[in-house]
């Protein structure tokens, strides 16, 4: 049986070498996670929207549009229908990496897939839901 030391150094070790793999983009992991949240799907987004979705405060999710805007990645829109409400929407540009960072994951997991073994690999995504489906309940997170 694993203790439970080792089992965090692991865990803390495939987060660290899976985040060092996209240190070429010059984007931070939360930056990286609104792109993909914004094109996630047809629907109009916010920053109000986001930050819910994120569960952190909306200046947090403001400097991470200022910085992306800064950055071409994602621009914002006064709504047609309430003029009070921001919409952002991802450039094209921002499609870019959004495609570059879908084609490391794409590949991470083909490498892991490799192997590991299609069994062995589905088991341990089997693992990880259940392990993020206990802590998002402990953390009150509905998924």
């Amino acid at each position: 049986m694993v203790d439970n030391r080792n089992a965090a150094k692991t865990i803390s070790l495939f987060c660290r070498l899976n985040t060092r793999s996209r240190m070429t983009n010059p984007l931070r992991a939360g930056e990286i996670g609104l792109l993909f949240y914004l094109d996630s799907d047809n629907t109009v987004h916010t920053s109000v929207a986001a930050a819910s979705f994120f569960m952190i405060s909306k200046p947090a999710v403001s400097r991470m549009v200022m910085n992306l805007e800064k950055k071409d990645l994602i621009s914002r829109k006064r709504s047609e229908t309430d003029a009070r409400v921001i919409e952002l929407q991802v450039t094209d540009k921002g499609h870019e990496i959004i495609k570059a960072v879908s084609d490391v994951y794409r590949r991470r997991t083909e490498q892991l897939r490799e192997r590991i073994g299609t069994e062995e690999f589905d088991h341990f995504i089997e693992l990880m839901d259940q392990a993020n489906s206990i802590i998002a309940e402990e953390l009150g997170i509905q998924q």
